[in-house]
């Protein structure tokens, strides 16, 4: 009996434990409030040219045609679009000669499989280079082909090449 005794003590103690735990659980407060979070970030894009320059060398009519590459690399957290715009055709000064539109032009190559579509053809007013979806270093190549004639004076001859890249 007196086993027992303890027994139902120790219950009663239990009990009387998790009463008192229960009571001060119930007798706690809390006050929760939420926040929310923003963040802008803004249409980016980055156009990196390896050179400055696109050097055709001495171009001979015999082994014409010439080319040279270009590489380009975008960068853009958007869609994109890549054009080039020519300040005039290749000029002589000295002859005070142009050669025509139609002998210098490109082809775009890349293996990025970003890039949804590639431009070719001659150069222009916002002539389509190159197009695609977000990332960085997307890289390309623009590839120049000259084709001289002996209808082209001898000379130096350059043009500037304006590359815009665009957000869409």
């Amino acid at each position: 009996m007196r086993g027992r005794m303890k027994a139902v003590g120790l219950l009663v103690g239990v009990l009387g434990v998790m009463v008192m735990c229960w009571g001060g659980v119930a007798n706690a407060a809390t006050d929760s409030k939420s926040v929310t979070v923003t963040a802008a970030i803004p249409a980016l894009i980055r156009l990196t040219l390896n050179n400055g320059t696109v050097d055709l060398g001495s171009v001979d009519p015999e082994t014409s045609p010439a080319t040279a590459t270009l590489g380009a690399s975008v960068s853009s957290n958007r869609p994109w679009n890549l054009t080039v715009s020519k300040g005039s055709d290749l000029y002589n000064n000295v002859d005070d000669y142009f050669i025509p539109s139609s002998q210098l032009t490109f082809t775009v190559t890349t293996s990025d499989v970003r890039v949804t579509s590639t431009g070719s053809g001659e150069f222009g007013t916002g002539t389509q280079v190159a197009a695609g979806n977000r990332g960085g270093n997307i890289s390309l190549n623009v590839n120049y082909r000259l084709v001289v004639t002996y209808d082209d004076p001898a000379g130096n001859y350059s043009a500037t090449h304006t590359y815009t890249a665009t957000t869409l």
